[in-house]
């Protein structure tokens, strides 16, 4: 039952406690810092308003169309799809250390249907069908269909054999479907069978970011790339079903015992598609069990997995899923959407994720089905805020150990580097676009992970990471010559525009990694640790000039109380005028030096650009629910960017069963772009999966 608001701190006040902590602890240095605290920030003013809420937060936005939802096993090196219309995509390939599958997945399109045909299938998200996740320790989704008075139900989980942790990364995969009839109209004359029609083709769907048009059919790459043959050539309650490819190896198949009846007709409902069509009586509870792996299976081991049954394979996922480490923390909040965010954003995190047979490395990825390689940045926000805050410390050294094997083997990206001994960044495997801010933000996760944790052998086998981490950044802010401002990094890639520029995000992070290097090196007594708090204070030094005066040179614009800014560079040089037209002006743009610890966010600067993004100019301009390409803006604290967030790569359970709105009010609190990693808050059996690109990317 939900507390009163005079029986708890309203979010309001915890927020402005919290808040106030963490801006202190954010730019709190250590004793040999010898930092001076500035005056503490005057409390907010009592709101007449209406403090918001959850119900209030619904109505704020529309529901995201166009969904996908990975369905996978922690670290496998694949994980299934599933759309918002239950379309179900098995690509293993998806980036350079997948590429010897292509042409082994399959793209399995459901449709209710009373016969053999595709009936009213979904292709793009007209609202038809809602999704959410069953109570249950594995993560099982459900997606519903309603159709000639019947409520039917697809649910689908994913499972290794034996229900074991991830040793090679390719072990077998499978996604096992139930089929069934979940409900119907009382009173309503209805069907006696009924079933599914299932369209068989290869992966043929690319993605974009734009929202309404994220999702793009290509038929003319819809053909399964190999002949299916059923085997029986009907359903056999004995020996079950199964369709076999010209090899022997099995593509998917139902297991023995099942009330169906089952056909297959090739060239249906087009000359590049082939027709599953299975149909079991129309009354609730009856259901028909699928067995899809992820690449065409030798016929033992689909056999195998085919004995041990949905019931029983789900068994064996619930155990796997319900263990938890003995540091894991619980949390519960008033909304219990935050704390589905919470739990799904666990689960969601390392199923976005892989063991590389190759090297062994362990990464987080960016997303499940786009953005399928590693940015660091992000992936170190989703170990430090997601991962250590809930007391997952063992995973976050398994996520961590690959950029620790290849430090110094990278280049930094920008044109004055040089190789460096101590730069930290993605190995070349699962790299696609080098940032600056990588080094720093890895340095950052790093030290906070040891800091956090306390794990005394972490401690000593990273500290000399965590040195020579240090030296380059000392190192890189005395580089010269190379036409920039002096004192801070030279100009680097700090985004995927893969401009190279002097950018805040760049010495944002890496004085960030460096005054956490700081605490650590200060906590455990090394001897280097004033030397690095001396560099730590000119950087900010160097810095704090550098953008106050690039800002006495910049536009001035007029708030709406007649007062004058000037807009806050998003680089200390190298900036085109676009830069600041683009999302990433807010993203990884200024906002970010408060987290950073090189402004205090009472800063004028600061009190500027939030300004400027609140209600200043660009919010004229912003089109309400539209796509990412505006100037951006801040709209109840959410980027306007957020349509390309969501649109683009992984998921976030958003609607309500109800139809009442939106379950869309899990608002980003990582500092900047957080691509890929979900921040799901769907009640379980009432939500449907939505979609994000981010931190990944952090909840």
């Amino acid at each position: 039952m939900r507390s009163s608001d005079s029986d708890r701190t309203s979010r309001r006040a915890f927020l402005a406690t919290s808040g106030a902590l963490g801006a202190r602890a954010a730019r709190g240095l250590p004793p040999c810092l010898d930092a001076a605290q500035g005056p503490a920030p005057a409390k907010d003013a009592p709101s007449a308003a209406r403090e918001a809420d959850i119900e209030t937060a619904l109505q704020w936005w529309s529901e995201l169309p166009n969904k996908w939802t990975p369905v996978g096993w922690k670290n496998h090196l694949f994980r299934f799809n599933v759309l918002f219309n239950g379309c179900i995509i098995a690509q293993p390939d998806l980036n350079r250390r997948t590429e010897r599958w292509k042409g082994e997945g399959v793209q399995l399109s459901f449709a209710p249907s009373g016969g053999p045909t595709m009936g009213r299938y979904a292709a793009q998200d007209d609202g038809s069908v809602i999704q959410g996740w069953n109570p249950s320790p594995a993560p099982v989704l459900w997606s519903e269909w309603t159709a000639d008075g019947l409520l039917l139900r697809q649910e689908v989980f994913a499972h290794v054999p034996g229900g074991k942790e991830i040793q090679t990364g390719v072990e077998p995969l499978f996604a096992w479907v139930r089929l069934s009839v979940y409900g119907s109209v009382e009173g309503l004359p209805l069907p006696d069978r009924y079933g599914f029609a299932i369209k068989i083709n290869a992966p043929h769907i690319s993605r974009t970011m734009n929202i309404r048009n994220n999702l793009i059919y290509h038929p003319d790459r819809s053909a399964y790339p190999r002949a299916l043959a059923p085997s029986p050539e009907g359903y056999s309650r004995e020996v079950g079903y199964r369709l076999v490819e010209p090899d022997g190896r099995v593509r998917l198949g139902i297991p023995p015992g099942q009330a169906c009846a089952v056909s297959f007709l090739t060239g249906k409902p087009t000359d590049k598609d082939s027709l599953l069509y299975i149909q079991f009586d129309a009354r609730k509870g009856a259901h028909v069990d699928l067995l899809v792996p992820m690449l065409p299976c030798e016929k033992a081991v689909f056999d195998q997995e085919l004995a041990l049954g949905y019931d029983r394979a789900l068994q064996e996922a619930n155990r796997y899923w319900s263990k938890q480490p003995a540091t894991a923390a619980r949390i519960e909040t008033p909304e219990e959407c935050v704390n589905r965010a919470i739990r799904e954003s666990l689960r969601f995190a390392e199923v976005i994720a892989e063991r590389d047979p190759e090297t062994g490395f362990c990464s987080l990825l960016t997303g499940s089905w786009s953005y399928a390689n590693v940015w660091a940045t992000p992936v170190a926000m989703t170990c430090v805020m997601l991962l250590d805050n809930l007391g997952y410390h063992e995973a976050v050294e398994k996520y961590l150990a690959p950029f620790k094997q290849t430090q110094g083997t990278v280049v930094p990206p920008g044109d004055a580097f040089r190789p460096h001994p101590g730069y930290l960044a993605t190995p070349k495997s699962l790299t696609s676009i080098d940032w600056l801010s990588d080094h720093g933000a890895l340095l950052w996760a790093i030290c906070e992970h040891a800091l956090v944790s306390g794990n005394r052998e972490f401690i000593r086998e990273y500290i000399p990471v965590v040195v020579k981490a240090c030296e380059f950044i000392k190192d890189a802010r005395r580089i010269e010559g190379h036409g920039g401002v002096p004192g801070v990094l030279p100009a680097g890639v700090a985004t995927d525009r893969k401009t190279r520029i002097q950018a805040v995000w760049n010495d944002g992070w890496n004085y960030k990694g460096l005054v956490t290097a700081v605490r650590l090196l200060d906590r455990v007594g090394h001897p280097r640790a004033r030397e690095f708090a001396e560099e730590a204070r000119a950087y900010k030094a160097a810095f704090t000039e550098a953008i106050r005066e690039k800002t006495a040179h910049m536009p001035v614009w007029t708030d709406s109380r007649g007062s004058k800014h000037r807009l806050v560079p998003t680089a200390l040089s190298g900036e085109s005028g676009d830069e600041f037209r683009h999302a990433f002006y807010l993203d990884c743009g200024p906002l970010f030096l408060v987290f950073s610890g090189l402004l205090d966010v009472e800063d004028e600067l600061m009190e500027s650009t939030r300004l400027w993004f609140r209600e200043g100019p660009p919010v004229k301009l912003y089109r309400y629910d539209s796509n990412h390409g505006q100037v951006p803006s801040l709209r109840h604290e959410m980027s306007s960017c957020e349509p390309c967030d969501r649109a683009g790569t992984s998921s976030i359970p958003t609607r309500r069963r109800t139809g009442r709105g939106s379950w869309r009010a899990c608002t980003r609190s990582s500092p900047g772009p957080s691509r890929g990693r979900p921040s799901p808050c769907a009640r379980p059996g009432e939500g449907s999966p939505g979609s994000r690109r981010a931190a990944r990317r952090s909840t």
